[in-house]
């Protein structure tokens, strides 16, 4: 491409290309080839006048034979540059402040005084609606402020102050949209992976095209040390793959037919040919990338603050004004205090900041969705991730069967997960382990487990901060109703409550809790047990899964091993399932049997010898609470205003969540969801 130097120095030349016009997007496709050339530090492009500077180290020689070599036409260009780089953004806002300039230096200048004063006038309805609707909602915040500095200068005949006032409060409300659009492009373009061109496999030969052309169902070969470019399936071939942008872990992790990679991670070693399940513009990682570029919808708290103290300081402003009209009878120095507006100071500084530290985090490979949450991490006292991955052991066909399947769904779902059936691999995820009499077993290494007492505590004080009242120590004797429609509660310590709603979420205890209501809640108990143990001696090496058999589970806390084991109570005939079901009446020691504890350590024995010979730490026994088809039961029942959330078995801190959320909506808006309707309580009645 023809050029001339314009002028230069040592590390940085200016140059300016012959072309008559540069278009955003030529810019950027220079801009952006520039940036690729060996040596380049640094460059501007100017599209307005066709020039761009560039800093570097080297050559300067190979540095103009590159920009020589440039062209528009460049496919590879065109695939790697993205369709959003904020030049026209920059472009725009920079014409809209200039526009804005040159429009009041004409009217000051050119008009005459009493056209002046009626485009005053009618530019200053809108703030005055502002103000207005603002004290509508009885509310004294910065649009009164600005409304009433704006109306005291037009009832004056003061035409050149209100144009003054309300000219810098366009210039502000420019420079604070601009700045937070550009924060948070740049934020989201330096997550974008910028993959220009694939490699895809066409009857056994790999050809290089643009990302762009790649389809659902083709097949793209990643060889080593390549970003993988797009969300697929393994179809051949196996390598180890660095998640780290993904999951966070460093570890590489193993992937070979069958199993799932994600856009945005590398081949650390080895090579595959992935069929594609989304195309460019829907993978996960640019999924990320979009909900950055939406998080500055969750705002901190501090933001919030931020805000709300702009808005605290109008009534002192007002009061301000006042005072000094009545100590002075000046007009012009009462007007004086409603021109101070602190408000876009703090409004602007507080997303900036955090705009900024969610950039930097970025920059270190660290994505975060937003201000509350970098702001949750800040006050965090002690973060422990607990990632062990989970082996799911089959012991024969028919478990084997169903391991598969969940397999095939977690994957269908963008999940990882593997069935192994090498032995010695499965020695090396859990050498304790035996591998006599096992056919296989399923492996999820981005499982893990988390403390469920302290998720609930959690979960506890962010309700009673949320202004939620928790009850201890109290008792329910009686569910008051008016016919059929719920009116409240009755508590043994003499207290009555009215309520619109009640919702029985006493899981083993809802089936008694239903009858205060005259209703058959259709739920059997299931006992769990469950015992600590001390590996003898010694500390356990490696990292210990979760590990899953028919007849027990076990997981590492500490340097203990927790065992647990639930039964069904619809089996008594069954000695390991006899005993006493009434949740009230729990064995006095609160322990599991010594049945039970002998079959466990029995189990462990055969399957996990290493761990046999542990020390008992301490155990217990509680009851579950399951529907006979194990599916919770949420929503509504024949009771008007008596909503059940129960049957959640071991699952509840897992479910939890989604089932409060929807009840949340049908309760405050009457919104049925497809997880009402799936669990309702109407189902087990046919």
């Amino acid at each position: 491409m023809k050029f001339v130097v314009r002028h230069e120095i040592r590390g940085r030349v200016r140059v300016h290309f012959y072309q008559k016009d540069m278009s955003i997007r030529q810019a950027d496709l220079l801009h952006y080839y520039l940036c690729t050339l060996p040596g380049v530090k640094n460059v501007r492009v100017y599209e307005r006048t066709a020039d761009a500077a560039v800093v570097y180290e080297g050559s300067r020689r190979c540095i103009l034979e590159g920009i020589q070599r440039f062209s528009y036409d460049s496919e590879r260009m065109e695939e790697l540059v993205p369709k959003n780089s904020g030049r026209a953004l920059n472009r725009e806002y920079k014409e809209k402040l200039v526009r804005k300039v040159v429009v009041r230096a004409f009217a000051k200048s050119f008009l005459p005084a009493s056209v002046r004063a009626v485009y005053t006038a009618a530019h200053s309805v809108r703030y005055l609606l502002k103000g207005v609707r603002c004290l509508l909602r009885g509310k004294l915040e910065v649009e009164v402020l600005d409304a009433a500095a704006i109306a005291v200068s037009v009832l004056r005949r003061d035409f050149d102050t209100a144009g003054s006032v309300m000219f810098l409060l366009g210039i502000g409300e420019l420079l604070e949209e601009w700045t937070r659009k550009k924060s948070v492009g740049d934020l989201a373009r330096s997550m974008s992976l910028n993959i220009a061109g694939v490699w895809q496999n066409v009857d056994g030969t790999e050809v290089l095209v643009p990302v762009s052309k790649i389809r659902e169902g083709d097949l793209v070969t990643v060889h080593m040390g390549n970003v993988i470019p797009l969300d697929g399936v393994v179809a051949s071939g196996d390598a180890m793959v660095n998640q780290a942008s993904m999951t966070g872990e460093s570890v590489p992790v193993r992937k070979e037919e069958g199993s799932y990679v994600y856009a945005g991670t590398a081949v650390e070693e080895g090579e595959i040919t992935l069929r594609v399940r989304t195309a460019a513009g829907d993978t996960r990682f640019e999924r990320i990338v979009t909900m950055i570029e939406e998080s500055e919808q969750l705002k901190s708290t501090a933001e919030g603050k931020a805000a709300t103290l702009a808005d605290a300081l109008v009534p002192w402003s007002l009061g301000g004004t006042i005072l000094t009209w009545l100590l002075t009878r000046n007009v012009t120095k009462a007007l004086s205090i409603l021109m101070v507006d602190f408000s876009c100071a703090l409004k602007l500084a507080m997303p900036l900041s955090v705009l900024s530290a969610m950039r930097e985090a970025g920059s270190c490979h660290i994505t975060v969705k937003g201000g509350r949450y970098m702001e949750a991490v800040a006050a965090a006292d002690t973060i422990i991730f607990d990632k062990t991955g989970t082996l799911v052991v089959a012991t024969d066909e028919k478990v084997e069967a169903t391991i598969k399947t969940g397999i095939a769904l977690a994957k269908a779902a963008g999940y990882t997960g593997e069935y192994i059936t090498d032995k010695d691999r499965i020695k090396e995820i859990l050498p304790d382990i035996s591998t006599d009499n096992i056919l296989g077993a399923g492996y999820t290494q981005d499982d893990g487990y988390f403390d469920g007492t302290m998720i609930s505590n959690t979960y506890a004080k962010k309700m009673q901060k949320n202004g939620g009242v928790i009850k201890t120590g109290v008792k329910v004797t009686e569910v008051l109703k008016e016919g059929n429609k719920i009116k409240g509660l009755k508590t043994d310590d003499g207290q009555d409550y009215e309520f619109d709603y009640v919702v029985d979420c006493t899981g083993p205890w809802s089936k008694f809790t239903g009858e205060m209501v005259g209703m058959d809640v259709p739920i059997w108990h299931t006992k769990a047990e469950a015992f600590f143990l001390c590996p003898p001696g010694k500390k356990l090496g490696y990292t210990f899964p979760v590990l899953k058999y028919p007849a027990f589970y076990a997981l590492r806390a500490g340097d203990n091993i927790f065992i647990c084991k639930s039964h069904l109570s619809m089996d008594l005939s069954n000695p390991m399932h006899a005993g006493q079901w009434d949740p009230d009446k729990l064995p006095a020691t609160g322990g599991t049997d010594d049945y039970f504890i002998d079959f466990l350590l029995d189990q462990l024995e055969c399957r996990v010898p290493g761990i046999v010979d542990s020390g008992l730490v301490s155990s217990w026994l509680s009851y579950r609470a399951e529907p006979k088809d194990f599916l919770p039961i949420l929503g509504e029942t024949p009771v008007e205003g008596y909503i059940l959330a129960t049957g959640y078995g071991g699952n509840g801190v897992i479910e939890a969540p989604a089932a409060s959320r929807d009840l949340a909506k049908f309760i405050m808006r009457g919104e049925k969801t497809p997880l009402l309707e799936d669990w309702a309580f109407e189902r087990l009645l046919k």
